[in-house]
C-alpha cells in the first residue's frame, strides 16, 4: 500500500516565508533617465531566454563617498555570483585593483572597488567599460564621491504620466534649483516594465561655488511646464502633514482632516484604550482609616464593656484581678 503524499503545508501549521530572491524579484525596478545607450562597439551581448533578460551593459548609478582615492562602486544586485568570484574576475582583468569592500543600500548589493589611480590606463578602462562577466555582460561602475560631498537621495511620488524624455527634462529642470542632479529616474513594474508614477533622484547639495545658492528642499516641488507638482521625501526631512501634504503643520493640527480618535486612557491619538501600552492610572489607597457605621455593624463584638459613643470604637474588657 502506497503511503499518502505528505502535505508540505499542513493545516494549522506556519506557512514558510518568502525567500530573499522572491522579495527582490517583486520590487519595482529603478530605471535611470540619464543613462544613454552604450556607444562602445565591442560590447557584445549574449542571448538570454529568461522572461526578463537583463541588458548587456548595466550602469551602477551608486552615488556614495569612498574611503580612498581611486574608489568606484559596482551595483551587483542583478548578479548571482558571490563576492569571491567577482573579486577573481577583477584581479584577472585589472592588475592594479588594490582591494574591495561590500556594501548594502536597501535592497541593493554594492561593491566598492579601488583601482590604483597611478595606473591611468586601467583607471580609464575600468571607469568606461567596467568588469566583464562570463556571460558577456558588463557592469560599469560609478566613481566614488569625495568625502566632503553632501548627497541627498530623494524618493519621488505622484509624478505626471509623461514619456521618459519629457519626464527627464521636466524633473531635471525642477530639481536643478535644489542641487546638482547626479541621477534621476523612475520606478517600473518588474514584470511588464510599466511606469508606476514614482521615482527617485540624487542631488549633490554641497555649495562649493559661493556665487551660486540652492533653494531649500520642500515636500511639494513644482514640475517644469505643469501647474501641479510632485512630492519628495528624504532622510531627516522636516515634518509635514500626512493628510494634505502641507509643510506648515502636522496631521494632528490639519484644518481639513477629520479629528483623530484619542485614547481614553492616555489621551494620545493613534490607538484606542484597548490597545494602549500605557498602564491605566489607579487611585492611590488612602492611608487613614475612617470608620463607618456599616463597618461597625459588620464587626462581631465579644467581651466588650462599653462602646465610646463619640468615636464608635470598642474597648476590650479588662482582665479580672484575683485577690490572693
Amino acid at each position: 500500500m502506497a503511503s499518502p503524499a505528505k502535505n508540505p503545508h499542513p493545516t494549522g501549521g506556519p506557512r514558510p516565508g518568502r525567500s530573499w530572491a522572491n522579495v527582490v524579484a517583486n520590487r519595482p525596478v529603478r530605471v535611470s533617465l540619464l543613462d544613454s545607450a552604450p556607444k562602445t562597439s565591442d560590447l557584445s551581448s549574449t542571448k538570454d531566454d529568461s522572461p526578463n533578460p537583463s541588458p548587456p551593459v548595466i550602469r551602477s548609478n551608486a552615488w556614495r563617498t569612498g574611503r580612498k582615492a581611486g574608489s568606484f562602486f559596482l551595483d551587483l544586485t542583478s548578479r548571482k555570483e558571490g563576492d569571491s568570484i567577482v573579486n577573481r574576475l577583477l584581479l584577472q582583468q585589472f592588475s592594479s585593483c588594490r582591494g574591495t569592500a561590500p556594501h548594502r543600500e536597501g535592497g541593493r548589493r554594492l561593491l566598492e572597488v579601488n583601482i590604483d589611480p597611478r595606473n591611468g590606463s586601467e583607471t580609464f578602462e575600468f571607469s568606461s567599460t567596467g568588469v566583464r562577466f562570463e556571460d558577456g555582460k558588463r557592469i560599469i561602475p560609478t566613481k566614488a564621491l569625495p568625502s566632503s560631498t553632501h548627497v541627498v537621495k530623494l524618493r519621488l511620488f505622484r509624478l505626471p504620466f509623461l514619456s521618459p524624455s519629457d519626464l527627464e527634462s521636466g524633473l531635471f529642470g525642477s530639481l536643478c534649483q535644489y542641487g546638482n542632479v547626479l541621477d534621476v529616474g523612475i520606478n517600473t513594474d518588474p514584470l511588464s516594465g510599466m511606469f508606476m508614477g514614482s521615482g527617485y533622484a540624487v542631488l549633490e547639495t554641497s555649495n562649493e561655488n559661493a556665487t551660486e545658492s540652492f533653494n531649500p528642499l520642500t515636500h511639494i516641488l513644482p514640475f517644469t511646464g505643469l501647474s501641479n507638482g510632485f512630492q519628495a521625501e528624504w532622510e531627516n526631512m522636516p515634518e509635514f502633514c500626512k493628510y494634505c501634504h502641507q509643510s506648515d503643520h502636522v496631521r494632528a493640527n490639519c484644518p481639513t482632516a477629520r479629528p483623530l480618535r484619542l485614547c481614553y486612557n492616555c489621551n494620545n491619538p493613534g490607538h484606542v484604550a484597548r490597545n494602549c501600552k500605557t498602564p491605566p492610572l489607579r487611585p492611590l489607597p488612602s492611608s487613614t482609616l475612617v470608620p463607618t457605621e456599616s463597618t461597625l455593624n459588620a464587626i462581631e463584638i465579644d467581651s466588650v464593656d462599653e462602646i465610646d459613643e463619640d468615636t464608635k470604637w470598642t474597648h476590650p474588657r479588662k482582665p479580672d484581678v484575683l485577690d490572693i
